[in-house]
């Protein structure tokens, strides 16, 4: 596949590109901030993962806090969603004629509770915050299957707007990943895995693409190691562990979420790359991935090449060949003359 990495060296392009980073960063990274800030509400979890086999009846906590000083009124409403085009975690709501599938009836085995009384609309007093639970109850005859869907709480005025985004919508929302059923083997493959084949120095980025071939939900976890010319390993990435939908594919950086790009290699829109955070580098060097797919495995791997020399290191070699040159040739004169 062809790489993604285009060389962009100007110091304004570096000083653009790293801006709009920042504004990516903000809105990809900090969901809750952005998403919050339209209605004044925070809700946790941000994420319910949750692996059920029927018949059984599941309960699960949420909270959700008015962190405004007025009084606030929210309806609850679900909305389906998948994965987004860009690769990066972002999700995309499907609109409201879309039903679950194979359980078109599904919305209607999920109901929220407050005090043991099922709610549609819920109010908070200023800065009041308030227990609720999630309730699912599955028969025995329930079609299995992946359901993944946001528990929504949004203005009166703005909550049956078919929008394809919580900010859009004007509210903030938990993620429910359901999965019906035995999940089976994981199955998934990567898609790509490289990095810029020639650099000058550290840190070195990598583009990580896993693609969720199977029909359920995966959570890869794994590594990234680096070798170098002698077969010895010098460094370890870990990778941060994500959630790939169903037959999706999403750009996998690592833990620490540094989405440092350096400037000999530039910034990425949309896709988070993995960093390995060394400087100095000097020659040829082998990248090897291994993602476990599940905790049962299955194990996948990749290896990726680059190969690294300092252009200071470089300019300095020239000079120091160029003094040598002219040294050599005076002292040739001298003995000629002499």
């Amino acid at each position: 596949m062809k790489h993604i990495f285009k060389p962009i060296f100007t110091s304004k392009n570096i000083l653009i590109n790293c801006s709009f980073l920042l504004l990516i960063l903000t809105f990809f990274y900090f969901p809750s901030l952005t998403q919050a800030a339209s209605l004044g509400l925070g809700i946790y979890p941000p994420v319910i993962s949750i692996q059920a086999k029927p018949p059984v009846h599941i309960s699960t906590p949420l909270t959700i806090i008015n962190e405004t000083n007025n009084s606030i009124t929210a309806q609850i409403s679900y909305k389906l969603f998948t994965a987004g085009s860009n690769q990066n975690g972002e999700l995309t709501f499907l609109p409201e004629k879309n039903l679950p599938y194979p359980d078109q009836l599904l919305f209607k085995k999920v109901k929220i509770y407050e005090n043991n009384n099922a709610i549609n609309t819920i109010t908070l007093d200023p800065n009041q915050q308030k227990k609720l639970n999630l309730d699912i109850t599955l028969p025995k005859n329930e079609a299995l299957g992946d359901y993944y869907f946001s528990i929504i709480f949004a203005s009166t005025s703005t909550a049956t707007i078919d929008k394809t985004s919580l900010g859009a919508i004007g509210g903030i929302g938990t993620n429910v990943l359901l999965s019906i059923g035995p999940k089976g083997k994981a199955q998934g493959r990567i898609q790509q895995f490289s990095t810029p084949q020639f650099i000058n120095s550290g840190p070195v980025p990598f583009i990580l693409l896993v693609n969720n071939t199977g029909s359920h939900i995966i959570n890869p976890q794994g590594f990234i190691t680096i070798t170098n010319m002698f077969n010895q390993t010098i460094g370890k990435v870990t990778l941060l562990p994500v959630n790939i939908l169903e037959h999706s594919v999403r750009a996998i950086p690592d833990s620490t979420n540094s989405q440092e790009v350096p400037v000999a290699n530039p910034f990425l829109p949309d896709i988070p790359i993995a960093v390995w955070p060394e400087h100095f580098l000097l020659g040829p060097y082998t990248a090897t991935v291994q993602l476990s797919l599940s905790e049962n495995g299955p194990i996948i791997k990749n290896t990726t090449h680059f190969f690294a020399f300092p252009i200071i290191f470089l300019i300095f070699i020239f000079f120091v060949i160029i003094i040598s040159v002219i040294i050599f040739l005076r002292v040739k004169s001298h003995i000629n003359r002499g």
